[in-house]
């Protein structure tokens, strides 16, 4: 059994759809990923990778492949226990099940954390500010005190923009507290019944569309 049952990327996904959210827990052999959506998933890879480059030195936790991301958060600990750490990429944290790994994290000698998020947006967004609220929420309450939370976005030009988000993070705390006992009970129940609508492609295009057309009552089957 893993040792969590949220993710940051589940809680974003449980904020537009919370059917969206049960089916990518139980059920993401349904899931489809149009050739468009997989384009924009490896230029976000892209410029993340350029981004990180930035920060070196520092140790990829990812690179560690063969291991599960719920080993991350307890090599992300004995990391930042080293006085000779000084950032990390993909950082894990654990607190309550819930399991966020962090882009970036760069670690002060008094053990303090400045955290970056990269997006290849031309702006900060409303999903951006939920995105980074659930990572500030998982970190903060393992016990690591966070100095700055910054969003890193696109120019336009490939170049970095730094944004703070401290603030408003701290802003969302509660709202994340509220939402995560909420989700945690829609995957303790049965399949939510959520018909497709304007919230199938907002913020995201929703990878279980298909399937949703498929299986409702209201939509016709010829409307994806």
């Amino acid at each position: 059994m893993k040792d969590y049952s949220l993710t940051k990327s589940k809680y974003i996904l449980g904020l537009q759809c919370e059917k969206a959210l049960y089916m990518d827990s139980y059920h993401r052999e349904r899931a489809y990923y149009s050739p468009e959506t997989l384009a924009l998933f490896k230029r976000g890879r892209l410029f993340e990778s350029q981004v990180k480059e930035t920060f070196a030195p520092a140790v990829d936790i990812s690179s560690m492949r063969g291991m599960s991301f719920g080993k991350y958060p307890a090599i992300t600990s004995e990391l930042l226990s080293l006085p000779t750490t000084h950032a990390l990429y993909e950082a894990g944290f654990l607190y309550d099940r819930v399991l966020v790994l962090a882009d970036v994290v760069v670690r002060h000698t008094d053990g303090s954390l400045d955290v970056y998020e990269i997006k290849n947006s031309l702006q900060p967004t409303e999903t951006f500010r939920h995105d980074i609220a659930i990572q500030y929420y998982v970190i903060a309450h393992s016990g690591h005190v966070i100095n700055s939370f910054h969003l890193i976005h696109n120019n336009g030009n490939d170049q970095p923009v730094l944004v703070d988000m401290t603030a408003a993070a701290q802003e969302e705390q509660a709202a994340v507290a509220f939402h995560l006992a909420h989700f945690k009970e829609v995957l303790n129940g049965l399949e939510p019944v959520v018909e497709p609508g304007a919230h199938c492609h907002t913020p995201y295009a929703c990878a279980f569309l298909r399937y949703c057309h498929a299986t409702s009552t209201l939509a016709p089957k010829d409307s994806i």
